[in-house]
């Protein structure tokens, strides 16, 4: 299975595989929102035309009400009463009488007019409802709030403002069937010569303005009308569930919104300037998302029988492929089995494998010639390496000898010979075995103790090295032999005869520098050298101080430009040598 995965066969088909599948979705999405929007331009053709007639409509139907309200408030029978000045309650009532009749008469005649009311500038009230006459002479009497009088009174001289929604209820002072669930009232202020100033209150009920407009709808539309301050007036159709806030957010644009059973809706929305109204109608998208799915399980259907047609003419092509695809598999496996000879000359259906074919047969012959070459060369390596087993021999040589010399100097009870020849072994092994151009700080304190136990014995006796390492430096990598041309420097020029010359060499850990002195309590070094010694350093110069020289230049070749050396005397007596290198990331040999 794991080689199925890794073969060209897969890795040909896989494209088709994965391109495919993504046409049939850019197929699928692209047809589904060009249909969408199709739908969604059509529906907002139909909802302009049905929403410019619903807003001519009601601009005519309010401007020839407002209008046959101006005839009716000037009559004589409205301005008496406006003054309420009766000497007799006989004239009060007969007054009542023929503004009742002459008001009901004229509400009759304007089916969109569903009341008609006057309010006094005390807030009393008089006119007629259906099913009711309305006298109230004292404010006290009047069932509407005093807000809502209080908003009628405001009105200003030549503006109409609308007021509501309000109840039948509220408006009645009283509650039965027949009363409207929502009412409107155009209000304006008028003066006459006779009653003097009076507040117009034209009312207009929900189920007359939806009977009025006769607007057709279908069962998925829904017509909304809500007042200037946002409030519902009335509703033609079902109730799709969309909060009140989502209506009159779509302004106008046809967007699609999801109510609390996962339907969709399409709203929109535009302003009435006459009464400042905002009709809303949300269109159910339900009908139009099931035709997109029957359209994109079509896209799905036709894609696949497209997708199986295409695979199976690309598995012809594939088969015809791989047949000299695995041809010059083949010709490459011979060849990586070392048989040289070149491939037939049976020509390939595909140019380029032909081509690399013939490029095969090239590098066969080429590879015949250069194994001859190679041959010649491996008899000549093997003759070289008989001629250097000589510069083997000679470290053999040496070792061999300063064993027998040291096996010779402890018969003869020569200890401390014996002692420096061990040591001497030690120290000159890693040069004639073991060179590297760096090794640990640990390998390097043990060839230096090596060093030290020679030089202690060279110096009888009055030569002792301290090394103060952290553990965790102890796998760094260092240039080797850095410390033994140091401590030599110790014991040539330090030297004293108040003791024993006391060498320390110390590693510590400083991040991502370490820093490394050699330390003596010995002689302490001149100013005028150190600062010779400083410029030989700088500038490289070998006339003065060579081991630092060198000790610094391969510090700088193996650690980088920005390592340091430095030497300086001490306070209490001595010299320090100080080296500081950046740590590498990793180690290397």
């Amino acid at each position: 299975m794991k080689r199925w995965f890794r073969s060209v066969r897969l890795h040909i088909l896989l494209p088709a595989f994965i391109m495919i599948p993504l046409l049939v979705i850019l197929m699928t999405v692209v047809v589904s929102r060009s249909y969408i929007n199709m739908n969604l331009r059509q529906e907002s053709k139909k909802n302009a035309a049905l929403i410019d007639a619903i807003v001519r409509q009601i601009d005519r139907t309010i401007t020839e009400s407002i209008e046959a309200v101006q005839g009716i408030m000037i009559d004589d029978r409205i301005t008496a009463y406006v003054r309420h000045q009766f000497p007799t309650d006989a004239d009060l009532i007969h007054a009542r009488m023929a503004c009742r009749d002459y008001l009901r008469t004229e509400i009759n005649r304007h089916s969109a007019i569903y009341g008609l009311l006057f309010m006094r500038p005390d807030g009393s009230l008089f006119g007629v409802l259906p099913y009711a006459n309305v006298f109230k002479d004292a404010r006290d009497e009047v069932a509407l709030s005093d807000q809502i009088i209080d908003q009628v009174l405001s009105v200003p001289l030549g503006q109409t403002a609308w007021i509501g929604p309000v109840s039948g209820a509220e408006l009645y002072g009283f509650t039965n069937s027949k009363q409207p669930d929502s009412l409107l009232l155009a209000t304006w202020k008028a003066v006459s010569a006779v009653a003097g100033e009076y507040h117009v209150l034209m009312l207009m009920d929900d189920v007359s303005v939806m009977e009025m407009l006769n607007i057709p709808l279908n069962a998925d539309s829904t017509i909304h009308i809500f007042s200037a301050e946002g409030q519902e007036y009335c509703r033609m159709g079902e109730e799709s569930g969309l909060d009140q806030q989502t209506l009159l957010s779509s302004a106008n644009d046809g967007r699609i919104f999801k109510n609390d059973r996962g339907e969709s809706y399409c709203i929109f929305s535009i302003s009435q300037d006459t009464a400042g109204w905002v009709l809303v109608r949300e269109v159910s998208m339900e009908d139009t998302l099931r035709s997109i799915r029957r359209i994109q399980r079509l896209v799905w259907m036709m894609v696949g029988i497209a997708l199986i047609v295409a695979l199976v003419i690309y598995l012809f092509w594939l088969r015809h492929f791989m047949r000299s695809f695995n041809a010059l598999k083949s010709d490459i496996i011979r060849l990586g089995q070392g048989k040289l000879e070149p491939a037939g000359d049976a020509p390939m259906s595909i140019e380029e494998f032909e081509s690399m074919r013939h490029e095969l047969n090239r590098a066969s012959l080429s590879l015949n010639r250069h194994m001859e070459t190679v041959r010649r060369m491996e008899r000549e390596k093997l003759e070289l390496e008989m001629n250097d087993l000589h510069s083997i021999l000679a470290p053999h040589m040496i070792f061999n000898s300063i064993t027998a010399i040291r096996w010779m100097a402890t018969f003869m009870g020569a200890e401390a010979v014996s002692d420096m020849l061990v040591e001497l072994g030690e120290v000159i092994r890693p040069v004639l075995r073991e060179w590297r151009v760096q090794w640990t700080i640990r390998e390097e304190l043990e060839h230096v103790s090596h060093y030290a136990k020679l030089m202690d014995l060279r110096f009888a006796n009055n030569f002792r090295l301290e090394c103060q390492v952290d553990s965790s430096l102890d796998e760094e990598l260092i240039p080797q032999f850095t410390l033994q041309p140091l401590i030599e420097n110790a014991g040539q020029h330090g030297g004293h005869s108040e003791g024993p010359l006391v060498t320390t060499v110390r590693a510590m850990d400083e991040g991502d520098w370490i820093r490394l002195t050699v330390a003596d309590n010995g002689n302490t070094i001149r100013p005028e050298k150190i600062a010779e010694i400083r410029e030989n350093l700088r500038t490289g110069q070998r006339n003065h101080g060579v081991g630092l020289v060198n000790v610094y230049s391969r510090l700088v070749l193996c650690k980088g430009e920005d390592s340091t050396l430095d030497i300086e005397a001490l306070p209490e007596g001595g010299t320090m040598v100080t080296l500081r290198w950046r740590r590498e990331t990793e180690a290397g040999g």
